[in-house]
């Protein structure tokens, strides 16, 4: 599989809320950067790239503007598997596709994605890797997870160029 880097217009650095870290024995989670606390195990939507404009969901949704959450309705992504050391699920990857404002019915095109969360530390995984295929070519993501200290306190998806699909 060749790798290329998925480039996604319009890529920020954006966080979610922290939530508690993952006692003993329990799964870790993956931030989500949706709602609060943003960390969830086997979460249906995972917004990955920050400024709204990539977010793992499934082929079930229709996306649409809300005046209250942003964007909404991604569907739900399918974790297949979901242990203490990794997770592995397959969805759609929903790419803003348009930043005019006559494209409302049309901001997000859905491909087909696959994903795989690993390295976790103090319960949350911290390395998430996307596959996603775009006129039949596969293309890696590959994204790590920082923690933003205080006064901000929340977790923020960055790239990353080292990972496993």
């Amino acid at each position: 599989m060749r790798r290329v880097a998925l480039v996604v217009a319009g890529l920020s650095a954006a966080g979610v809320l922290v939530g508690t870290a993952a006692g003993s024995g329990e799964l870790p989670r993956l931030p989500t950067q949706i709602g609060s606390p943003g960390l969830a195990v086997r979460p249906p939507v995972v917004s990955f790239t920050g400024g709204s404009s990539g977010f793992l969901g499934g082929f079930d949704g229709a996306p649409r503007a809300s005046s209250k959450v942003g964007w909404n309705n991604f569907g739900h992504f399918t974790w297949s598997s979901w242990t203490a050391r990794d997770a592995r699920g397959s969805g759609a990857a929903w790419l803003r596709t348009c930043w005019r404002p006559g494209c409302a019915k049309h901001w997000f095109t859905p491909y087909h994605a696959t994903a795989h969360a690993s390295r976790p530390v103090h319960g949350h995984f911290t390395r998430l890797a996307i596959v996603v295929t775009i006129d039949g070519r596969q293309m890696v993501d590959c994204r790590s997870v920082a923690y933003i200290g205080p006064p901000e306190s929340y977790y923020s998806y960055g790239s990353s160029f080292h990972c496993r699909p």
